[in-house]
């Protein structure tokens, strides 16, 4: 876990400058902690084995965020939900740790704010679409993104890697167009525009672990510009 870095992230939203002073809110798209037993060896990476104390952690940073900024926090395949999609929302009894401005969200989500309509997605099948797609790799992972906008399905590829619950309604259409797409999972940064709808894969807070090295994965921490 970068702390320096996310802690002076907090620091400049509590600054109110011209700039963060415009911050309303904060999206927290998935894996919102490390888990237990997600990848080979993961014990050795983490300070904190229990994840309920994982939970208790991520809220004494996440409690630091100015109360005028609304913090909303979906689940993702580390997290304790289930891990087949849609995922609902983290346990009840975790919100009393949070502050009254921090969200509990299901995995996905359309999201109405300023009358705009944000999709929100953890993102695992984007997995499945650099396995689909030729050429696609994570270092690129905004076409990925295009892809999905494009095919209006948020996991279009049906038995991948990503679990879907057995249900009559397939809730990862795309029904309505959205005006933001925020998605999270791979580890890596990209913004664009597709068609109009701005989209965002919100990238990481940790440095590369030893089972990224093994798979000669390394994640991308920079983000270039702000979405505006």
């Amino acid at each position: 876990f970068r702390k320096p870095d996310f802690t002076n992230m907090i620091g400049w939203l509590k600054a109110s400058d011209n700039d963060s002073s415009r911050i309303k809110y904060l999206v927290l798209s998935g894996d919102v902690v490390d888990g237990i037993g997600v990848y080979p060896g993961q014990d050795s990476d983490l300070e904190i084995l229990d994840p309920m104390e994982q939970y208790g952690r991520l809220s004494e940073f996440v409690n630091q965020v100015p109360e005028d900024i609304k913090v909303f926090v979906m689940p993702g395949n580390h997290d304790i939900v289930r891990l087949a999609e849609p995922q609902p929302i983290l346990p009840s009894e975790l919100k009393s740790l949070f502050n009254q401005n921090i969200y509990f969200l299901p995995n996905p989500y359309n999201l109405v704010l300023e009358d705009k309509n944000v999709l929100l997605y953890h993102g695992m099948s984007l997995n499945d679409m650099v396995e689909l797609i030729p050429g696609m790799n994570f270092s690129t992972i905004g076409k990925a993104l295009e892809e999905l906008l494009r095919r209006r399905h948020l996991a279009p590829k049906y038995g991948g890697k990503t679990p879907l619950i057995p249900s009559n309604n397939d809730y990862h259409v795309i029904e309505t167009v959205p005006d933001v797409f925020i998605t999270g999972h791979v580890h890596s940064h990209a913004l664009g525009n597709y068609k109009g709808v701005r989209y965002v894969n919100s990238s990481t807070w940790q440095s590369q672990t030893e089972y990224q090295r093994m798979m000669n994965f390394s994640p991308n921490l920079q983000c270039s510009r702000c979405l505006t």
